[in-house]
């Protein structure tokens, strides 16, 4: 099997990082059309507080996308071009309950706090040291 050339790697991961980088500039340009003007109000529920659960589903569907783009990469410039052969099972169960605590955490919110969202942020926007 080839190997990567070593001087590559940390470029490769610096494009792999730049790549996920737009990838969430596009993201907060499509969210930001319903919420605030601000990159880090994507982390923000409806009520316009920081969500941890919101959060942490970014972070690790950024951190599994930086990882499986950088190893692409490094393979890439190694010539092995055929596609990874899938996601391990872990990863997908760390994605699943990702995903599915902040749809769970919105909804029992919701209902609990009887939650309004409004169209505009608030003048005195909760500090992001109420998501912990």
């Amino acid at each position: 099997m080839a190997q990567a050339p070593p001087e590559l790697v940390i470029p490769l991961l610096v494009v792999s990082f730049a790549i996920v980088l737009v990838l969430a500039l596009i993201v907060w340009g499509i969210i930001k059309h319903g919420k605030g003007q601000r990159f880090w109000d994507i982390v923000r529920a409806d009520d316009w507080y920081p969500s941890l659960s919101i959060f942490q589903f970014l972070l690790w569907t950024f951190v599994v996308i930086f990882a499986y783009l950088g190893v692409y990469l490094i393979r890439m410039s190694a010539g092995v071009f055929t596609p990874m052969s899938g996601f391990p099972p872990n990863l997908l169960t760390l994605m699943g309950i990702s995903i599915s605590v902040p749809v769970v955490s919105g909804g029992v919110s919701n209902i609990t706090y009887k939650v309004s969202a409004t169209q505009k942020p608030p003048t005195d926007m909760p500090p992001f040291s109420d998501m912990l």
